[in-house]
């Protein structure tokens, strides 16, 4: 008790100074011009900031500096740094070349300019996927969404598609890997005070990316199966791009930011034929989200639901999301736990706001909800807690293979 009474006292003296950090924020144009093509032509990179804009063509010269820092010092929660709307906004020259490169009319108003090259740069992404289906005979989109503190997922992405090669999971069936690259921030010093100091921005960030990876998903022209994989933060995306999350979304503070996010989420939800969703490790709250299970745009009942199963991997001890003992505090990883509230598991409790509060079958909810218990390399022994990490989930043989069973059978 002690020892816990401690470890409050040193968090409530970190987050006194959550503001205080500077740019934890990522410029992934650097990984953009690294990563060359996958040689398969399987796999297609998407990168996005953390308003849910999409990155341009490497073609497109951004400025760093700028970018990263238009006033200097920009702080995580500042809404101008790593922003690709306001950079080419508020820029010329950039906004230009962007301009130029997309074919688009350079002589309107800026925000007007930028919005209409968004629009094409999702459109050029969403051809490419459609001559990839043609080109492999695809039947099945598979999307990877990497969560909190991740720059480069590249490796992860890797070991995550081997994971479905090994188990022969696309043998018969051809898949369009579609990667997702988004700005959950970073840890630049790989310590627990300075992850906690970010933790709340980088949910903020999942949800524009959310209705971004949405966009995307409606502007795929070909009808088949949708698989969306998750990591930690990254099931925040994938369920916000599926449904519209507004119980776990903080209300903004400003009403003109809350009327934006309210216009985002009309957005159509995906109708694709059949659509699974698998999380490992979701550092959410699970009645938070679920509750708003049908919450779609337009909303739908019951008997309406394409999304089936949805397969959760959680660990008990898992340091990130059960935070040792305070899961159910500082942006709630419930889920990825299976956090117990008054004697009730959280994975029980979704069941239970679905039967009760949505209406769906107990009998189709058992089917619906699969839940696997992954166990993971000790991280701090004395504490009983484990790693948080993919590549551990990965690792996890006979777990995973449920899991991808799960997904793909």
């Amino acid at each position: 008790m002690r020892l816990r009474l401690l470890f409050v006292l040193l968090l409530c003296v970190v987050l006194c100074g959550c503001f205080t950090s500077y740019n934890n924020q990522t410029y992934f144009r650097k990984v953009q011009v690294k990563i060359q093509p996958n040689p398969s032509n399987d796999i297609i990179r998407i990168y996005i900031d953390k308003y849910g804009y999409f990155y341009p063509n490497i073609a497109v010269p951004i400025n760093r500096s700028v970018f990263m820092h238009p006033y200097n010092h920009v702080k995580d929660a500042d809404t101008t740094g790593a922003n690709l709307y306001y950079y080419f906004t508020t820029n010329t020259r950039p906004l230009d070349s962007l301009a130029r490169f997309y074919k688009v009319n350079g002589s309107g108003i800026p925000d007007r300019i930028y919005n209409d090259v968004e629009n094409k740069i999702v459109a050029a992404y969403a051809d490419k996927i459609h001559q990839m289906v043609v080109r492999l005979h695809a039947d099945k989109y598979v999307v990877f969404v990497h969560g909190f503190n991740v720059e480069d997922a590249t490796e992860d992405y890797e070991l995550l598609k081997k994971k479905i090669e090994e188990g022969h999971y696309n043998d018969n069936k051809h898949m369009v890997f579609i990667e997702i690259y988004w700005d959950g921030l970073k840890n630049l010093n790989n310590k627990v005070t300075s992850a906690i100091k970010i933790w709340e921005h980088a949910q903020n960030n999942s949800r524009y990316v959310a209705l971004a990876l949405r966009k995307l998903l409606d502007n795929l022209q070909d009808p088949v199966p949708l698989v969306i994989i998750t990591h930690s933060l990254g099931a925040s995306v994938g369920t916000g791009a599926l449904f519209n999350c507004t119980s776990k979304w903080a209300q903004m503070k400003n009403e003109r930011d809350q009327l934006q996010l309210d216009n985002l989420m009309k957005l159509r939800t995906p109708t694709f034929p059949d659509i699974r969703l698998g999380m490992l490790a979701p550092a959410m709250p699970g009645v938070e989200t679920f509750i708003d299970f049908n919450k779609r745009s337009p909303d739908i009942e019951a008997k309406d639901n394409r999304i089936y199963p949805i397969v959760i991997g959680y660990n008990p001890y898992d340091f990130a999301v059960s935070k040792w003992f305070l899961s159910a505090q500082m942006g709630a990883t419930t889920l990825g736990c299976n956090y117990i509230t008054k004697n009730q598991a959280e994975i029980d409790r979704v069941k239970k706001v679905l039967a009760d509060s949505l209406k769906y079958d107990t009998a189709y909810i058992s089917k619906l909800i699969v839940p696997i218990k992954f166990k993971t390399k000790k991280k701090f022994p004395i504490l009983h807690l484990e790693e948080h990490g993919l590549p551990y989930y990965l690792k996890d043989t006979v777990n995973i293979k449920k899991f991808m069973d799960d997904l793909f059978l």
